[in-house]
């Protein structure tokens, strides 16, 4: 019966997915989006409710790769589904507090230069859009997160992030030096 009850919490945390991703992607705001299309930039919404976060980030993939557009050598396409294998693993961007006991429920990475269906022509520059669930267990412990792109890719400056909870939203800006969000 327990391993039944908990198929039932996977199963609704699954088919609430979609729903608590359309809810933080709502709130995306065009000043950060404005100030974050440089390279070096990013941005990052973190949505703690309960005992869940829910985490979008976004960055250039120059930022990631190093160059802008469709990988085309095999260096390019190699770095490429390294990069997209790295940042999949959301336990090299995130540490939590050991004694919240987080887990990953969904992970998601998404660019149009995965699949090379970037337009002729268009000169936007491509972003790593990346989707990110966790659970903890101890949610009392989760006091902050700390990002770990700053010791992964040396081209980060700066990630603006919209800290939204408990019917109140912040916004921090992150750094090398300073690359814990405080949650409490």
């Amino acid at each position: 019966m327990k391993q039944l009850s908990g198929l039932v919490v996977l199963f609704a945390i699954y088919l609430s997915a979609p729903a608590m991703a359309h809810h933080v992607s709502n709130h995306k705001d065009k000043q950060v989006e404005t100030q974050t299309s440089q390279p070096g930039y990013a941005r990052m919404t973190v949505a703690v409710a309960a005992s869940n976060i829910e985490i979008e980030f976004y960055t250039q993939t120059v930022n990631v790769l190093g160059f802008n557009g469709v990988a085309e050598s095999p260096e390019q396409k190699a770095l490429l589904q390294d990069s997209v294998a790295w940042l999949s693993r959301p336990e090299n961007i995130f540490a939590f507090p050991e004694k919240a006991a987080c887990h990953t429920i969904v992970a998601e990475v998404n660019s149009v230069i995965i699949d090379g269906k970037t337009k002729a022509g268009d000169n936007t520059s491509p972003e790593f859009d990346g989707y990110y669930i966790f659970e903890c267990d101890t949610p009392s412990e989760l006091d902050e997160i700390t990002v770990k792109l700053f010791d992964q890719y040396d081209s980060f400056k700066e990630i603006q992030v919209k800290r939204m909870g408990a019917g109140s939203a912040a916004y921090v800006t992150l750094t090398a030096e300073q690359n814990r969000l405080e949650l409490k």
